[in-house]
């Protein structure tokens, strides 16, 4: 009869006669026992297991940021491209809370609308993160009524990020109120 694997300490070879299921100490050798993938294996391969496994979980990770990144990057494009049809001149990238030194030297800076077309702000390619988490923000109209109907609703700063509303408001409402501006406020 062929002798279980599942039953021998993977140093020495010492039968348990049942199956090791838990981590403990072999009392032939004295050496640790620890369970991997179901089956006992020594400390020292228990290790090599779990340094794979780690750099599997890297991998996995970093394919997953690349996907974001990617997918980010494309989200912007079409963004870019829906403000540019709704009359927006500028935009503004914003960092997040969490951002790395780059992406925080890039807080604020405004770009214009077809510049970011042909080279998009965000994910910002100077970004030490693993994925990138600013955003960007309508900023101006090339509208001038437009313009300074939303300029006449700034409010003074406060020692926030920005006082511009046109930057505080989300994406569809700003294109609803535009829309409606355009359409029902200009001559």
């Amino acid at each position: 009869m062929m002798e279980n694997p599942d039953n021998l300490c993977p140093n020495c070879k010492h039968d348990f006669g049942k199956p090791v299921k838990a981590k403990r100490v072999c009392p032939a050798c004295k050496n640790t026992i620890v369970i991997r993938g179901g089956r006992p294996v020594t400390e020292a391969k228990a290790q090599k297991i779990d340094e794979k496994r780690e750099a599997a979980r890297e991998a996995d990770y970093q394919r997953w940021a690349r996907k974001i990144n990617r997918a980010a990057a494309a989200a912007t494009i079409r963004n870019l491209k829906n403000d540019k049809r709704n009359g927006i001149a500028t935009v503004v990238l914003h960092s997040s809370s969490d951002c790395c030194e780059e992406c925080k030297a890039m807080d604020g800076k405004i770009f214009d609308i077809d510049a970011a077309l042909q080279d998009p702000p965000v994910p910002v390619k100077t970004c030490t993160s693993d994925f990138c988490r600013c955003s960007v923000d309508s900023h101006s109209f090339k509208d001038p009524v437009t313009q300074s109907y939303f300029e006449s609703l700034r409010k003074p700063t406060s020692g926030r990020r920005s006082s511009c509303l046109v930057c505080l408001l989300s994406g569809l409402t700003l294109t609803v109120l535009a829309t409606y501006i355009l359409v029902h406020l200009t001559p």
